[in-house]
Protein backbone atom coordinates (compact mmCIF):
# COMPACT_ATOMS: atom_id res chain seq x y z
CA UNK A 1 0.00 0.00 0.00
CA UNK A 2 1.48 3.05 -0.90
CA UNK A 3 1.53 6.32 1.58
CA UNK A 4 -0.33 9.53 0.65
CA UNK A 5 0.49 12.18 2.76
CA UNK A 6 -0.60 16.02 1.39
CA UNK A 7 1.67 18.81 3.73
CA UNK A 8 0.61 22.49 3.48
CA UNK A 9 2.53 24.85 5.38
CA UNK A 10 1.49 28.48 6.35
CA UNK A 11 3.54 30.03 8.66
CA UNK A 12 3.69 27.02 11.72
CA UNK A 13 0.67 25.20 10.44
CA UNK A 14 0.35 22.04 8.66
CA UNK A 15 -2.02 20.02 7.32
CA UNK A 16 -1.87 16.04 7.15
CA UNK A 17 -4.32 13.56 5.31
CA UNK A 18 -3.49 10.24 5.69
CA UNK A 19 -5.19 7.98 3.30
CA UNK A 20 -6.09 4.14 1.92
CA UNK A 21 -5.08 2.61 -1.10
CA UNK A 22 -7.70 3.03 -4.02
CA UNK A 23 -10.50 0.36 -3.55
CA UNK A 24 -9.72 0.11 -0.37
CA UNK A 25 -12.98 0.05 2.55
CA UNK A 26 -12.58 3.38 4.86
CA UNK A 27 -13.62 3.18 8.39
CA UNK A 28 -14.61 6.64 7.90
CA UNK A 29 -17.90 5.10 7.09
CA UNK A 30 -18.30 4.01 10.58
CA UNK A 31 -17.10 7.54 11.93
CA UNK A 32 -19.15 11.12 11.76
CA UNK A 33 -15.92 12.49 12.64
CA UNK A 34 -12.45 11.41 12.46
CA UNK A 35 -10.68 14.76 12.56
CA UNK A 36 -7.62 15.31 14.87
CA UNK A 37 -5.78 18.36 15.82
CA UNK A 38 -1.98 18.24 16.63
CA UNK A 39 -0.68 21.47 19.00
CA UNK A 40 2.88 21.05 19.22
CA UNK A 41 5.66 23.78 18.35
CA UNK A 42 8.37 20.79 17.67
CA UNK A 43 8.77 19.86 13.69
CA UNK A 44 9.54 16.56 15.09
CA UNK A 45 7.20 15.62 17.29
CA UNK A 46 4.40 16.62 14.43
CA UNK A 47 6.10 14.52 12.06
CA UNK A 48 5.85 11.74 14.60
CA UNK A 49 2.24 12.36 14.55
CA UNK A 50 1.94 11.85 10.82
CA UNK A 51 3.58 8.50 10.88
CA UNK A 52 1.51 7.66 13.94
CA UNK A 53 -1.38 8.11 11.64
CA UNK A 54 -0.12 6.81 8.28
CA UNK A 55 -2.18 4.32 6.90
CA UNK A 56 0.09 1.13 7.32
CA UNK A 57 0.34 2.26 11.25
CA UNK A 58 -3.59 2.63 11.32
CA UNK A 59 -3.33 -1.19 10.22
CA UNK A 60 -1.92 -2.67 12.46
CA UNK A 61 -2.80 -6.05 14.32
CA UNK A 62 -3.62 -3.79 17.74
CA UNK A 63 -6.10 -1.59 16.11
CA UNK A 64 -8.05 -4.60 14.71
CA UNK A 65 -7.89 -6.21 18.61
CA UNK A 66 -9.46 -3.07 19.43
CA UNK A 67 -11.89 -3.38 16.95
CA UNK A 68 -12.80 -6.28 18.04
CA UNK A 69 -13.54 -5.71 21.70
CA UNK A 70 -16.09 -2.50 20.52
CA UNK A 71 -17.66 -5.71 17.75
CA UNK A 72 -16.84 -3.99 14.96
CA UNK A 73 -15.91 -5.66 11.33
CA UNK A 74 -12.80 -4.58 10.19
CA UNK A 75 -11.98 -4.55 6.89
CA UNK A 76 -8.31 -5.97 5.51
CA UNK A 77 -7.46 -2.05 4.39
CA UNK A 78 -8.89 0.80 6.00
CA UNK A 79 -8.81 4.38 6.56
CA UNK A 80 -7.90 7.79 7.44
CA UNK A 81 -7.68 10.11 10.14
CA UNK A 82 -7.50 13.71 8.88
CA UNK A 83 -4.92 15.59 10.56
CA UNK A 84 -4.27 19.03 11.26
CA UNK A 85 -1.33 20.74 12.96
CA UNK A 86 -0.31 24.30 14.48
CA UNK A 87 2.41 25.55 16.19
CA UNK A 88 0.93 27.44 19.19
CA UNK A 89 -1.87 28.15 21.72
CA UNK A 90 -4.27 30.46 20.35
CA UNK A 91 -3.58 29.04 16.64
CA UNK A 92 -5.36 26.08 18.07
CA UNK A 93 -7.93 28.56 19.60
CA UNK A 94 -8.54 30.01 16.78
CA UNK A 95 -8.41 26.58 14.76
CA UNK A 96 -11.12 24.84 16.81
CA UNK A 97 -13.26 28.69 16.33
CA UNK A 98 -13.07 27.89 12.79
CA UNK A 99 -13.53 24.41 12.27
CA UNK A 100 -16.90 25.06 14.58
CA UNK A 101 -17.88 27.91 12.21
CA UNK A 102 -17.75 25.73 9.48
CA UNK A 103 -19.78 22.50 10.77
CA UNK A 104 -16.42 20.47 10.84
CA UNK A 105 -15.64 19.73 14.59
CA UNK A 106 -12.27 18.19 15.94
CA UNK A 107 -12.97 15.10 17.33
CA UNK A 108 -9.53 14.87 19.15
CA UNK A 109 -6.93 17.32 19.90
CA UNK A 110 -3.21 16.41 21.16
CA UNK A 111 -1.99 19.02 22.92
CA UNK A 112 1.36 20.01 23.92
CA UNK A 113 1.26 21.75 27.18
CA UNK A 114 4.40 23.76 26.79
CA UNK A 115 4.80 26.41 23.93
CA UNK A 116 6.88 29.31 24.62
CA UNK A 117 6.59 32.54 23.93
CA UNK A 118 2.34 32.53 23.95
CA UNK A 119 -0.01 30.66 26.22
CA UNK A 120 0.69 27.41 27.51
CA UNK A 121 -1.63 24.29 26.17
CA UNK A 122 -3.58 24.72 29.64
CA UNK A 123 -4.49 28.26 28.87
CA UNK A 124 -5.27 27.13 25.06
CA UNK A 125 -7.80 23.71 26.07
CA UNK A 126 -9.37 26.46 29.01
CA UNK A 127 -10.37 28.55 25.80
CA UNK A 128 -11.14 25.95 23.69
CA UNK A 129 -13.45 24.27 25.62
CA UNK A 130 -15.44 27.84 25.50
CA UNK A 131 -15.75 27.17 21.83
CA UNK A 132 -16.53 23.57 21.66
CA UNK A 133 -17.41 21.56 24.97
CA UNK A 134 -17.30 18.02 23.10
CA UNK A 135 -14.02 17.52 21.40
CA UNK A 136 -11.66 15.39 23.55
CA UNK A 137 -8.20 17.20 24.46
CA UNK A 138 -4.92 14.92 25.24
CA UNK A 139 -2.46 16.48 27.23
CA UNK A 140 0.95 15.55 26.35
CA UNK A 141 3.24 16.86 28.81
CA UNK A 142 7.30 15.76 30.22
CA UNK A 143 5.72 17.71 33.58
CA UNK A 144 8.55 20.47 33.18
CA UNK A 145 5.95 23.34 33.70
CA UNK A 146 3.71 21.57 36.02
CA UNK A 147 3.74 18.11 38.26
CA UNK A 148 1.98 15.09 37.58
CA UNK A 149 -0.31 16.28 40.64
CA UNK A 150 -1.13 19.57 39.49
CA UNK A 151 -1.85 18.50 35.55
CA UNK A 152 -4.48 15.83 37.54
CA UNK A 153 -5.99 19.00 38.87
CA UNK A 154 -6.27 20.77 36.06
CA UNK A 155 -8.25 18.03 33.86
CA UNK A 156 -11.46 18.50 33.34
CA UNK A 157 -14.40 17.17 31.15
CA UNK A 158 -13.00 14.97 28.01
CA UNK A 159 -9.37 15.79 28.93
CA UNK A 160 -6.67 13.13 29.48
CA UNK A 161 -3.41 13.04 30.12
CA UNK A 162 -0.32 11.33 28.59
CA UNK A 163 3.54 11.78 29.27
CA UNK A 164 6.09 12.00 26.80
CA UNK A 165 7.78 10.57 25.29
CA UNK A 166 4.69 8.11 24.06
CA UNK A 167 4.18 4.87 22.09
CA UNK A 168 2.86 5.57 18.85
CA UNK A 169 0.22 2.49 18.94
CA UNK A 170 -0.93 4.36 21.80
CA UNK A 171 -1.81 7.59 20.79
CA UNK A 172 -3.25 6.02 17.71
CA UNK A 173 -5.42 3.39 19.66
CA UNK A 174 -6.36 6.69 22.05
CA UNK A 175 -7.41 8.78 19.14
CA UNK A 176 -9.19 5.84 16.93
CA UNK A 177 -11.65 4.91 20.43
CA UNK A 178 -12.19 8.72 21.08
CA UNK A 179 -13.24 9.22 17.73
CA UNK A 180 -16.01 6.22 18.20
CA UNK A 181 -16.75 7.29 21.23
CA UNK A 182 -16.87 10.64 19.89
CA UNK A 183 -19.68 9.86 17.15
CA UNK A 184 -21.21 7.11 19.46
CA UNK A 185 -21.86 10.29 22.02
CA UNK A 186 -23.14 12.49 19.37
CA UNK A 187 -25.31 9.64 17.69
CA UNK A 188 -27.06 9.53 20.97
CA UNK A 189 -27.46 13.13 21.41
CA UNK A 190 -28.81 13.39 17.63
CA UNK A 191 -31.03 10.61 18.93
CA UNK A 192 -32.37 12.22 22.03
CA UNK A 193 -33.13 15.40 20.23
CA UNK A 194 -35.00 13.49 17.90
CA UNK A 195 -36.91 11.73 20.30
CA UNK A 196 -37.56 15.07 22.32
CA UNK A 197 -38.72 16.96 19.24
CA UNK A 198 -41.15 13.27 18.25
CA UNK A 199 -42.40 13.84 21.64
CA UNK A 200 -43.12 17.50 21.91
CA UNK A 201 -45.00 17.27 18.12
CA UNK A 202 -46.88 14.45 19.43
CA UNK A 203 -47.84 16.10 22.61
CA UNK A 204 -48.95 19.11 20.15
CA UNK A 205 -51.00 17.02 17.81
CA UNK A 206 -52.85 15.38 21.00
CA UNK A 207 -53.80 18.88 22.89
CA UNK A 208 -54.49 21.10 19.16
CA UNK A 209 -56.43 21.42 16.68
CA UNK A 210 -54.70 20.45 13.11
CA UNK A 211 -56.73 22.57 11.14
CA UNK A 212 -56.28 25.93 13.21
CA UNK A 213 -53.83 25.47 15.45
CA UNK A 214 -55.57 26.76 18.71
CA UNK A 215 -56.40 23.97 21.48
CA UNK A 216 -58.76 20.93 20.57
CA UNK A 217 -61.86 19.56 22.40
CA UNK A 218 -60.51 17.17 24.22
CA UNK A 219 -57.67 19.94 26.06
CA UNK A 220 -60.69 21.96 26.51
CA UNK A 221 -61.85 19.55 28.52
CA UNK A 222 -59.01 18.83 30.76
CA UNK A 223 -58.23 22.94 31.09
CA UNK A 224 -61.79 23.68 31.90
CA UNK A 225 -61.93 20.86 34.62
CA UNK A 226 -58.49 22.58 36.10
CA UNK A 227 -59.88 26.34 36.08
CA UNK A 228 -63.02 25.28 37.80
CA UNK A 229 -61.47 23.11 40.77
CA UNK A 230 -59.04 26.58 40.79
CA UNK A 231 -62.14 28.31 41.05
CA UNK A 232 -63.82 26.85 43.83
CA UNK A 233 -60.72 26.90 45.71
CA UNK A 234 -60.42 30.11 45.60
CA UNK A 235 -63.76 31.05 45.38
CA UNK A 236 -62.95 33.20 42.10
CA UNK A 237 -65.56 33.76 39.32
CA UNK A 238 -64.90 31.83 35.58
CA UNK A 239 -65.97 33.10 32.64
CA UNK A 240 -66.64 30.58 29.39
CA UNK A 241 -67.48 31.93 26.04
CA UNK A 242 -69.06 30.42 22.90
CA UNK A 243 -68.58 31.92 19.93
CA UNK A 244 -70.06 30.93 16.63
CA UNK A 245 -69.07 32.27 12.60
CA UNK A 246 -72.84 33.20 10.90
CA UNK A 247 -74.21 31.64 8.18
CA UNK A 248 -71.05 29.61 7.84
CA UNK A 249 -72.46 26.67 5.79
CA UNK A 250 -73.56 29.56 2.77
CA UNK A 251 -69.81 30.62 3.05
CA UNK A 252 -68.52 27.35 2.13
CA UNK A 253 -71.05 26.03 -0.22
CA UNK A 254 -70.24 29.63 -2.12
CA UNK A 255 -66.89 30.02 -1.80
CA UNK A 256 -65.27 26.70 -1.51
CA UNK A 257 -64.17 24.32 1.52
CA UNK A 258 -60.37 25.27 1.37
CA UNK A 259 -61.19 29.05 1.72
CA UNK A 260 -63.37 28.16 4.21
CA UNK A 261 -60.83 26.35 6.24
CA UNK A 262 -58.31 29.71 5.46
CA UNK A 263 -61.50 31.66 7.38
CA UNK A 264 -60.93 29.58 10.28
CA UNK A 265 -57.54 29.52 10.54
CA UNK A 266 -57.98 33.78 10.17
CA UNK A 267 -60.51 33.41 13.23
CA UNK A 268 -58.92 30.92 15.34
CA UNK A 269 -55.23 33.38 14.98
CA UNK A 270 -57.62 36.83 15.76
CA UNK A 271 -59.29 34.80 18.81
CA UNK A 272 -55.91 33.75 20.29
CA UNK A 273 -53.99 37.43 19.73
CA UNK A 274 -57.86 38.98 21.35
CA UNK A 275 -57.91 36.89 24.28
CA UNK A 276 -54.34 38.03 25.48
CA UNK A 277 -54.21 37.13 29.33
CA UNK A 278 -51.62 34.33 30.12
CA UNK A 279 -54.74 32.24 31.79
CA UNK A 280 -56.81 32.64 29.01
CA UNK A 281 -57.64 30.04 26.44
CA UNK A 282 -58.91 29.46 23.19
CA UNK A 283 -60.10 26.55 21.79
CA UNK A 284 -62.18 24.44 18.66
CA UNK A 285 -64.97 23.69 19.80
CA UNK A 286 -66.40 21.96 16.95
CA UNK A 287 -66.64 22.66 12.70
CA UNK A 288 -67.08 26.96 13.25
CA UNK A 289 -67.55 27.15 16.88
CA UNK A 290 -64.94 28.31 19.24
CA UNK A 291 -64.70 27.99 22.86
CA UNK A 292 -62.84 30.82 25.72
CA UNK A 293 -62.43 30.43 28.72
CA UNK A 294 -61.85 33.13 31.16
CA UNK A 295 -60.32 32.30 34.69
CA UNK A 296 -60.74 34.77 37.34
CA UNK A 297 -63.65 37.02 35.12
CA UNK A 298 -66.70 38.57 36.45
CA UNK A 299 -69.47 39.44 34.70
CA UNK A 300 -68.66 42.38 32.99
CA UNK A 301 -65.45 41.16 31.98
CA UNK A 302 -67.17 38.31 30.25
CA UNK A 303 -69.14 40.90 28.37
CA UNK A 304 -66.41 43.23 27.60
CA UNK A 305 -64.53 39.90 26.14
CA UNK A 306 -67.66 38.52 24.39
CA UNK A 307 -68.57 42.43 22.51
CA UNK A 308 -64.73 42.23 21.80
CA UNK A 309 -64.61 39.52 20.00
CA UNK A 310 -68.01 40.00 17.98
CA UNK A 311 -66.94 43.78 16.75
CA UNK A 312 -63.50 42.42 16.21
CA UNK A 313 -64.53 39.78 13.56
CA UNK A 314 -66.72 42.68 11.96
CA UNK A 315 -63.72 44.82 11.62
CA UNK A 316 -61.75 41.90 9.76
CA UNK A 317 -64.16 42.59 6.98
CA UNK A 318 -64.16 39.26 5.67
CA UNK A 319 -67.04 39.77 2.46
CA UNK A 320 -69.27 37.19 2.66
CA UNK A 321 -72.10 38.47 0.74
CA UNK A 322 -74.00 35.70 1.00
CA UNK A 323 -75.01 36.16 5.30
CA UNK A 324 -78.47 37.57 5.62
CA UNK A 325 -76.95 39.79 8.38
CA UNK A 326 -74.23 41.55 7.12
CA UNK A 327 -71.87 42.01 4.05
CA UNK A 328 -69.38 40.48 5.39
CA UNK A 329 -67.96 37.70 8.40
CA UNK A 330 -69.78 38.09 11.29
CA UNK A 331 -69.84 35.66 14.73
CA UNK A 332 -72.73 35.18 17.49
CA UNK A 333 -71.45 34.73 21.20
CA UNK A 334 -73.41 33.17 23.92
CA UNK A 335 -71.41 33.40 27.38
CA UNK A 336 -71.43 32.38 31.00
CA UNK A 337 -69.49 32.78 34.17
CA UNK A 338 -70.29 31.34 37.71
CA UNK A 339 -68.41 30.72 41.17
CA UNK A 340 -68.44 26.98 41.39
CA UNK A 341 -70.19 25.52 44.73
CA UNK A 342 -69.50 22.41 44.01
CA UNK A 343 -66.02 20.72 43.36
CA UNK A 344 -67.66 18.03 40.87
CA UNK A 345 -65.72 18.95 38.24
CA UNK A 346 -67.63 16.87 35.24
CA UNK A 347 -71.21 18.42 36.40
CA UNK A 348 -70.52 21.72 37.24
CA UNK A 349 -68.47 21.82 33.36
CA UNK A 350 -71.54 20.58 31.50
CA UNK A 351 -73.41 23.16 33.11
CA UNK A 352 -71.10 25.30 32.33
CA UNK A 353 -70.91 24.39 29.01
CA UNK A 354 -74.68 23.69 28.52
CA UNK A 355 -75.51 27.20 29.51
CA UNK A 356 -73.10 28.74 27.51
CA UNK A 357 -74.46 27.07 24.22
CA UNK A 358 -78.18 27.59 25.16
CA UNK A 359 -77.38 31.26 25.39
CA UNK A 360 -75.59 31.14 21.93
CA UNK A 361 -78.66 28.97 20.17
CA UNK A 362 -80.33 31.89 21.20
CA UNK A 363 -78.39 34.64 20.07
CA UNK A 364 -78.75 32.42 16.87
CA UNK A 365 -82.38 32.51 16.85
CA UNK A 366 -83.47 35.66 17.11
CA UNK A 367 -80.80 37.08 14.25
CA UNK A 368 -77.23 36.59 14.95
CA UNK A 369 -74.44 39.12 15.58
CA UNK A 370 -74.46 40.06 18.95
CA UNK A 371 -73.67 38.67 22.30
CA UNK A 372 -75.58 37.56 25.57
CA UNK A 373 -74.23 36.88 28.84
CA UNK A 374 -76.07 35.43 31.93
CA UNK A 375 -74.96 33.48 34.92
CA UNK A 376 -75.17 29.81 35.18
Amino acid sequence: MKKNYTLTSSVGEHSFVSTASEGSSSVQNEWSNNRILVVDDEQKIVSAYSDIFCPEAVRGDKLKSLLKEFNIQAEESVSSFQLDSVASGMAAVEKVKRAVELGKPYAVIFMDVRMPPGIDGVEAAEMIRQIDEDVYIIFVSAYSDYSAYEMQCKLEKNMLLIPKPFEGDSIRQMAYTLCMIWEREHSLSDEHQRLKSHSKLMEHQATHDGLTGVYNRHYLNTVLEVELSRAYREQTSVGVLMADIDWFKRYNDHYGHLEGDRILRKIAKYLASTVNRAADFVARFGGEEFCIVLPNTDRAGVEEVAERIRLGIEELKIEFTQSDTAPWMTVSVGGTYCIPESNEKEKVMEQVLSTADRLLYEVKKSGKNRCLVESC
